[in-house]
């Protein structure tokens, strides 16, 4: 069993104040299993709120994944940058205003200054999440919340293999099994050796 140490923030350990580490935080198949409802259902809720089905904000995303991460964004506070594909559909506002109406404990604060990770046409996760590492990580220990399908590329990627990334199972996405391997990437340092320039394998 773990202890209790192992669960605080790396802020919280040896004494010595640390950066709070990063999020890179997918939706789809991480919390919304679009099962009922999708990021297009979000969207049009924003321009006709009256046409918009009661359960919605309910059943949007999946309650164990807003469970289980609400407890890792409690005890690690992590900023938060949005890597997901619904960067095309919502504004940083509507963002906040969804985490808010669907429970996900993600208010204003806690979004990095650099909030989104968006794909270029034809670029893949992978790509877009590098770029954003090199152009704004300040050496902070950092999580990739993504799913197996849009997060495929970081299969055996540097990253993964020094313990950076958790991915959720398709149809199923975030869950309290999946929260130990979470907690010990944000407790993992970040090491130069784990850059990553996926846009060369392309060439």
């Amino acid at each position: 069993m773990d202890s209790p140490a192992s669960h605080k923030p790396p802020s919280a350990l040896g004494g010595i104040p640390q950066p709070r580490p990063i999020l890179l935080l997918d939706i789809d198949d991480v919390l919304a299993l679009n099962t009922h409802y999708n990021g297009r259902h979000a969207r049009k809720a924003i321009y006709r709120p009256d046409e918009a089905p009661a359960d919605l904000y309910e059943k949007l995303f999946s309650s164990q994944a807003v469970e289980a991460l609400n407890t890792l964004l409690l005890e690690f506070k992590p900023r938060v940058v949005l890597t997901t594909s619904w960067l095309m559909l919502l504004t940083r506002e509507e963002f906040l205003d969804l985490f808010r109406k669907t429970g996900v404990s993600i208010a204003d604060g806690d979004l990095h200054e650099h909030w989104d990770a968006p794909e270029d046409y034809g670029v893949g996760r992978a790509v877009a999440i590098a770029k954003w590492l090199a152009d704004n990580h300040q050496g902070e220990n950092f999580l990739i919340l993504d799913d197996v399908c849009s997060g495929a590329a970081l299969v055996d990627s540097p990253w993964q293999r020094a313990g950076h990334v958790v991915l959720c199972e398709e149809n199923v996405g975030f869950r309290s099994g999946l929260l130990d391997a979470a907690r010990k990437a944000m407790h993992t340092p970040f090491l130069q050796t784990t850059r990553w320039k996926p846009w060369e394998l392309r060439r």
